[in-house]
């Protein structure tokens, strides 16, 4: 078996001759177990198997008969004993000449056992990837909907940030005395391999930390949980006001967006969305109720899906009819013109509500597309007024670049 399995790992294979030793001992087979213990490289055991090494020895020695035992009895004597083992008074016993021989082979089967010794780093290594692997891997194939909870989202930073951390710092120490020592004569490929497992995992280091430092400041904070489920979030960056919005609790370790639906039963308008930023930021208006607020901007969307055909910009096949509204993650109100699949990726062309212009007289819409495993990419601005329905098109595709005269003059930015 040693030869099979551990012909290359010298610490479990001397172990195993050792635990081969102490069977043929059990089975009155001495001069077998001298067979095994004379392969074992006593350098790679630890001072208990050393300990085990000797009285075995000595055991085997003694029952077939060679006055050699002795020396190998002083040897094990010489080693500090366990507190579950045998004391010196008691292994003298068992080698008197009127001792009976059965009872040193019984010691020697009540002997403590000794077993190659978990490798704990290893094993926390491998829970450490395998949580990592889940934690990205459900964040992904969930819905866009979808998303984890605040807690989830900081117990995982410190589990996966701290963790990676020390033990890429245990690894790193490893590599540097592994570096520092001169290499044996025939493992120099070891060396290298071991060194080359070192780097890859510190680049995985890198790469998870990057990850888990940008969902902590990318992502959005829950201000207040409801007792109907509903939660209060906060979306803020550097340059603009902090913004609300609302979620629905899914259980302890989701939160999803809301549907129009349940804005509805729950009473969550924009009116309800801009008194928030007020009382936060001071920057709200005051909007409609729920239901008009949800028609009208249903009516603006038709109105630019229907000035989007016309100008070409929409399939011939399309109709108003088809046009669906819903909530994004931030509770905007937004329009589906055009959906589909491609190369196996849903997407759809939606028309995302945006704010009121400046000027107060127009509805700003955002044209764009939502494509799976992609970033969302603009492909218009347009303007409602909100006294005579006209659709006036930004003509411009970023939100960096100016739109046209006759948007400027409707919404006056």
């Amino acid at each position: 078996m040693y030869r099979t399995l551990y012909k290359k790992k010298e610490k479990l294979r001397s172990i195993t001759l050792l635990q081969m030793a102490r069977q043929q001992i059990e089975l009155h087979r001495p001069q077998m177990a001298l067979q095994a213990l004379e392969l074992v490289k006593r350098e790679k055991l630890n001072v208990a198997q050393l300990r085990s090494f000797y009285f075995y020895q000595a055991a085997a020695l003694y029952l077939d008969a060679q006055e050699s035992w002795q020396e190998a009895l002083t040897s094990c004597y010489a080693i500090p004993q366990k507190p579950q083992q045998l004391s010196q008074e008691e292994i003298e016993s068992l080698f008197l000449p009127e001792s009976n021989p059965d009872k040193l082979v019984l010691a020697v089967s009540d002997w403590e056992e000794q077993k190659a010794s978990w490798p704990v780093v290893t094993i926390l290594a491998a829970i450490l990837i395998l949580y990592t692997g889940v934690y990205y891997s459900v964040n992904g194939l969930l819905s866009w909907r979808y998303h984890y909870r605040d807690w989830v989202v900081y117990v995982s930073f410190f589990i996966l940030f701290f963790g990676w951390t020390v033990l890429t710092l245990y690894w790193l120490v490893k590599l540097f005395r592994l570096i520092g020592k001169q290499t044996e004569k025939g493992k120099g490929a070891k060396t290298v391999q071991k060194i080359f497992l070192v780097i890859l995992w510190i680049c995985l280091f890198l790469g998870n930390s990057l990850m888990q430092v940008a969902q902590i400041f990318g992502s959005d904070a829950e201000v207040e949980v409801q007792p109907n489920g509903v939660i209060e979030m906060k979306h803020e960056n550097w340059l603009d006001p902090p913004e609300y919005y609302y979620n629905k609790a899914t259980g302890l370790f989701f939160r999803r967006t809301l549907t129009l639906d349940e804005i509805i039963e729950y009473g969550i308008s924009e009116e309800t969305l801009e008194d928030d930023s007020t009382a936060h930021a001071s920057d709200g208006e005051t909007q409609n109720d729920s239901g008009n607020e949800e028609d009208q901007l249903m009516s603006q969307a038709r109105a630019v899906y229907t000035y989007m055909k016309e100008h070409g910009e929409i399939a011939d096949d399309g109709d108003v009819s088809q046009v669906t509204a819903s909530c994004n993650a931030k509770g905007n109100f937004y329009a589906i013109f055009e959906s589909g699949e491609e190369n196996g990726n849903g997407w759809d062309n939606r028309l995302v509500y945006d704010r009121t212009s400046k000027n107060g007289e127009c509805e700003l819409f955002v044209y764009e597309r939502v494509e799976t495993g992609k970033d969302t990419q603009l492909l218009g601005f347009y303007a409602v007024n909100k006294t005579t329905g006209e659709v006036i098109s930004g003509e411009k595709t970023s939100w960096s670049e100016v739109g046209s005269e006759a948007y400027r003059e409707a919404t006056g930015e």
